[in-house]
C-alpha cells in the first residue's frame, strides 16, 4: 500500500489529453496504434530466496529438486470437473469422452509433444480430467477450440467446473453427509463451496438435504461474484453471509439466545502467500518473500481458532492454504494443537484418496529473514526481528511434534502429478476447547465473549495467543502487538499526542461508507396470503408443497420473484436475521408476468428451482418424446401441430400459460439415461421456452445432436440459438399448416374462419414478442432481481467518492483513501 500512494505523490495530477503518454523523453506509448501490440518483457521464473529458503526446509528430496523446480516453471495444465450429483453428469460424461477426449487421446500430432488427457484417478468416479495443455495452446488450436467452447458453455449451466486440481482435495476429505451442517470460512471465489454442495447433495432422493452450507467471505464484492458461481449449482440449501472469518458471529438455533448451531464439517482455507500458484501466477516470482508468510501467520492463526469454536464435537475442520511455507502451515497446526491441550487431533487420511501422490508433514522446519539468515530456534533470532519472527513460528520439540502427529499433513508437490503447490490438515475436536465452557444439557458451550462478536476467548488466552501475532510488513520498522480478540492498543504517546488541549483536532470530512451494500429483507410467504391461492390453483399444487418457504425481497409493493429455500435455511434465516449480514439465499421459483391469455394467475415458473420443486406441481406437466424435446428446443415458438400425438393430446387438456415440459427414459427410448425438467409457456397454437442460451445447447446434446448442428442453429440467429422468422413468414407458414390440417380431416374451411386465425395469430406474435423482452431477466442465471439496485448503489458510493477527492484537505483524503483501498 505503501508504494502505491508514493506512486501517487510522484506522478502528480494528470492533464488533459496525457492518457495513455508520458511527458519524459523516450517513455513508450501505452495505448500503441491499432493492430500493434505491446512487448512486454519475460518474466523471469527464478528467484534466489526462494531456491534458499525451501531447499533448507529438505521435505523436497534432492534427486528431485530439479524437477520440483522445473514444474513451478511450467505452464499449469487445464483441469476441469463435472458436477457430480445431478442426474445428466454421467451422460455429459460418455459425450466428452466421445466427442472431444478420445479424439485428443487418438491424435498423434499431441501424442508425440503431449500426454493424452487423462482421469484423475484419485477423484471420485472419474468426474475429474486434466489435459497437459495451457489455456493459451488450447485457444489457438483450431481444433481443441471446440473442447475450449463446450468447456465455456456447460461452465454456465453449472455441469462442469474448471478448477485447478489440487483445489479439490479439500472438500473430498471432509467426508460430508446430507444432514451435515457445513461452514465455508473463506469462500471466494467458490470453486470449493460447489464441492461442498455437491457433496450435501449426494444422494439420489427427491427429498431435500436436512443439512445447510454457509458460504462466507469477508469481501463484500468477492461474495456477489460468489452467487453466480452458487447459482449454477441449483440449491436451496446454501446461505451467503459476509463476515470477517476471525471474528464470524455465532449463529442461534432456535429462539432461545443461549442455544447456538455448531457446525458438523468446516472448511478454513485461509488468505495464503500463495506460492503454491506459481504457475498460474508467474509475476509472483519476482515479489515471493519470507516476509509474506510471517504477516499472514497471526490471521491464519485466528481464523482456525475461530473454526475450532464454531465446530461441534466430534465435527471435523479441514486447514488448508496453496503455499509450500511451514511458517503457515505446519507451525500454525501445531500452535493450535498445543493450545487445544488434547481437544483436537490430527487425522490420517492416508487411504482416503487412493492415487494422490503427496509429501508427508513435517516434524522440524526453519525460519529465514528477508536478507537471507537461517534461523533454526527462536534463539537464534536478533532481538530487533523477534516481532517477526516469533516463538510460534518455530517447530515444537521432536517428542511434542510427534505427540501431535505433524507427519498426518499432507503438502502437495507440483512435479509428482503436474499440479500446483497445496498444504491440507484434517483435525478432529474430540471435546470442549479449553478456554470454552462445557457444554449443558440442550445448551451451547458459552464462553467469556463479546455478544457483539461472539468471541469466546478469555482474556489469558488471549495474553497467550498474543505472543503469534506479527503485524509489520518492514523488518526494519517497529513492530506492533494485536491481541487476537480485541482492538489494536494505541501506545502511551500517541495517545497522549492526541489529547493535549493544545492541538486542534480537525474532524474527518469524509463520511464512512457503509458496509458493503444494503441488502432487501429477507421475508417469507404467509400461510393464509392470498396470493398463493391463484398460484396452487391454477397448478395444482400438492397440499404437502411447503409454501412456507417460499421468500420474497419486498417489504412494499406486488411481490414480483418468489425463492425457493430449504426448511433448514428458512429457520437459519428467521432466527438469525438481525444478527448475521445474508448476501444471498434461495432459487427463483415463480416470476410475476401478466399475460392477457391467463387472468386466473400472473406467476411463471422459472428453471432455476425446477428440479427442487417439480414434483410438487402435478397439474401442468407435458411429456415429451427425444423429438419432441429436439423440436422444443432448436425451433422459435414451433407449433403443437409438429409435435407427436402425444403431446398434442396433453396439450389439449392444458389452457394457455406457464407449464412444464419434460422427458422420462423408457424401454423404448433409453436416451438420454436422465430426466430432463424444461420450463415453457404453452400459447394458442405453439410452445415456446424459457430457457438461456447455454441451457439450450446443453439440453440438446444430450438429446444426441450432432455439435455441427447445433453450431448450425447457432449461426443461423446472429442474437442467439433459434433461427427466428419475420411476422409475415410466420403468419404465412402457420396459415398453410392449418389448411393442411383441415385437408387431412377435410374440411376446407371458409375465408372468415381462417381471417379469425389470423387476428388469433397476431395477438399470439404480440404475446412472444413481449415474452422475448422477459427471457432474459427469466432465466439469466447472472441477472438477478437486485442487480440493477446494487449497480446504481455502486456507482453513486463511486461518485461520492470522487467527490470527497475533490475537496480541498488533500493530505487528509490521500491518507483516508489508501486506507479504504488497503481494506
Amino acid at each position: 500500500m505503501a508504494r502505491t500512494k508514493q506512486c501517487a505523490r510522484k506522478s502528480g495530477p494528470r492533464r488533459s489529453g496525457d492518457r495513455g503518454h508520458r511527458d519524459r523523453e523516450g517513455a513508450r506509448d501505452k495505448n500503441p496504434p491499432q493492430g500493434e501490440r505491446l512487448n512486454y518483457p519475460e518474466i523471469v521464473k527464478e528467484n534466489e530466496m526462494f531456491i534458499k529458503y525451501y531447499k533448507s526446509q529438505g521435505f523436497v528430496p534432492e534427486g528431485e529438486w530439479s524437477q520440483f523446480i522445473n514444474s513451478l516453471q511450467e505452464t499449469l495444465p487445464v483441469t476441469f470437473r463435472l458436477t457430480g450429483y445431478k442426474n445428466e453428469s454421467k451422460e455429459l460424461l460418455k459425450i466428452i469422452k466421445n466427442q472431444y477426449l478420445d479424439s485428443l487421446m487418438s491424435s498423434h500430432e499431441e501424442a508425440e509433444t503431449r500426454e493424452p488427457p487423462k482421469c484423475l484417478e484419485w477423484y471420485p468416479h472419474g468426474l475429474a480430467w486434466q489435459i497437459d495443455l495451457s489455456r493459451k495452446e488450447i485457444r489457438n488450436n483450431e481444433r481443441l477450440r471446440q473442447l475450449h467452447n463446450f468447456l465455456i458453455a456447460e461452465t454456465e449451466t453449472g455441469n462442469i467446473s474448471r478448477q485447478e486440481a489440487v483445489s479439490m482435495i479439500p472438500p473430498l476429505l471432509m467426508d460430508i453427509k446430507p444432514h451435515h451442517k457445513v461452514l465455508d470460512m473463506c469462500a471466494a471465489p467458490g470453486s470449493k463451496t460447489g464441492q461442498l454442495i455437491e457433496s450435501l447433495h449426494q444422494n439420489d432422493s427427491k427429498d431435500l438435504p436436512e443439512g445447510f452450507v454457509v458460504a462466507n467471505d469477508s469481501d463484500n464484492k468477492r461474495c456477489y461474484l460468489m452467487v453466480h458461481q452458487v447459482k449454477r449449482l441449483q440449491t436451496p440449501n446454501c446461505v451467503i453471509v459476509n463476515h470477517d472469518a476471525t471474528v464470524m458471529p455465532k449463529m442461534l438455533a432456535g429462539n432461545d439466545d443461549q442455544e447456538f448451531i455448531f457446525y458438523d464439517r468446516i472448511l478454513c482455507d485461509v488468505p495464503c502467500s500463495g506460492d503454491g500458484t506459481l504457475r498460474k501466477n508467474p509475476d509472483a516470482w519476482m515479489r515471493w518473500s519470507t516476509i509474506q508468510g510471517c504477516n499472514l501467520h497471526s490471521l491464519q492463526l485466528k481464523i482456525l481458532k475461530r473454526g475450532l469454536e464454531l465446530l461441534a464435537d466430534g465435527g471435523r475442520l479441514i486447514y488448508s492454504t496453496c503455499s509450500f511455507n511451514p511458517v503457515e502451515d505446519e507451525a500454525v497446526v501445531a500452535t493450535m494443537l498445543a493450545k487445544c491441550e488434547g481437544t483436537v487431533e490430527l487425522i490420517d487420511v492416508e487411504g482416503q484418496l487412493p492415487g494422490l501422490k503427496y509429501s508427508a508433514g513435517r516434524h522440524s522446519w526453519k525460519c529465514m529473514s528477508k536478507d537471507g539468515n537461517i534461523f533454526e530456534k527462536l534463539e537464534d533470532v536478533p532481538d530487533n526481528l523477534k516481532g517477526i519472527h516469533r516463538p510460534t513460528m518455530f517447530p515444537p520439540s521432536e517428542k511434542e511434534a510427534s505427540e501431535m502427529h505433524l507427519e498426518r499433513c499432507i503438502r502437495i508437490l507440483p512435479h509428482l502429478q503436474n499440479t500446483g503447490g497445496f498444504f491440507v490438515a484434517v483435525m478432529e475436536k474430540k471435546s470442549c476447547l479449553p478456554w470454552c465452557k462445557p457444554v449443558e444439557s440442550g445448551k451451547t458451550d458459552v464462553s467469556t465473549e463479546d455478544k457483539n462478536l461472539e468471541q469466546s476467548t478469555t482474556a489469558n488466552e488471549n495474553k497467550d495467543l498474543d505472543e503469534a501475532m506479527p503485524v509489520t510488513a518492514n523488518e526494519n520498522e517497529s513492530t506492533k502487538e494485536i491481541e487476537i480478540d480485541s482492538e489494536p492498543k494505541e501506545s502511551t504517546e500517541t495517545t497522549k499526542k492526541r489529547n493535549h488541549p493544545t492541538m486542534e483536532v480537525r474532524p474527518n470530512k469524509r463520511p464512512r461508507l457503509a458496509w458493503g451494500y444494503k441488502e432487501d429483507p429477507f421475508l417469507f410467504l404467509d400461510k393464509d396470503d392470498p396470493l398463493w391461492a391463484s398460484v396452487k390453483g391454477f397448478y395444482s399444487v400438492d397440499d404437502t408443497f411447503p409454501q412456507e418457504q417460499l421468500m420474497y425481497r419486498c417489504e412494499t409493493g406486488a411481490k414480483r420473484t418468489l425463492y425457493f429455500v430449504s426448511s433448514s435455511v428458512r429457520n437459519l434465516v428467521e432466527t438469525n436475521k438481525d444478527r448475521v449480514k445474508f448476501i444471498n439465499l434461495g432459487l427463483k421459483a415463480l416470476v410475476r408476468k401478466a399475460s392477457p391469455l391467463v387472468e386466473k394467475c400472473d406467476f411463471r415458473l422459472t428453471l432455476e428451482a425446477l428440479s427442487a420443486i417439480h414434483h410438487y406441481f402435478p397439474g401442468r406437466k407435458v411429456q415429451m418424446s427425444k423429438e419432441d424435446i429436439i423440436t422444443f428446443l432448436s425451433s422459435d415458438s414451433p407449433f403443437i401441430s409438429r409435435f407427436s400425438n402425444s403431446v398434442q393430446d396433453q396439450c389439449r387438456s392444458l389452457d394457455a400459460g406457464s407449464a412444464i415440459f419434460y422427458f422420462i427414459p423408457t424401454e423404448s427410448e433409453p436416451e438420454p439415461a436422465c430426466e430432463i425438467m424444461l420450463c415453457g409457456w404453452r400459447g394458442m397454437t405453439s410452445l415456446r421456452s424459457f430457457i438461456n442460451k447455454p441451457a439450450r445447447e446443453h439440453y440438446l446434446r444430450l438429446c444426441g445432436m450432432e455439435n455441427s448442428a447445433i453450431a448450425e442453429l447457432r449461426a443461423n440467429d446472429e442474437d442467439g440459438l433459434i433461427p427466428k422468422l419475420s411476422k409475415r413468414q410466420a403468419r404465412k407458414q402457420r396459415r398453410k399448416e392449418r389448411k393442411q390440417e383441415r385437408r387431412e380431416k377435410g374440411d376446407t374451411g371458409t375465408e372468415e374462419v381462417l381471417e379469425e386465425e389470423d387476428e388469433k395469430d397476431e395477438q399470439l406474435e404480440k404475446e412472444n414478442e413481449h415474452d422475448g423482452l422477459e427471457q432474459e431477466l427469466i432465466d439469466n442465471d447472472v441477472k438477478t432481481d437486485n442487480d440493477v439496485t446494487k449497480v446504481e448503489k455502486e456507482l453513486n458510493s463511486e461518485e461520492k467518492v470522487k467527490n470527497i477527492e475533490k475537496e480541498p484537505n488533500s493530505a487528509e483524503s490521500v491518507s483516508e483513501k489508501g486506507e479504504s483501498e488497503e481494506g
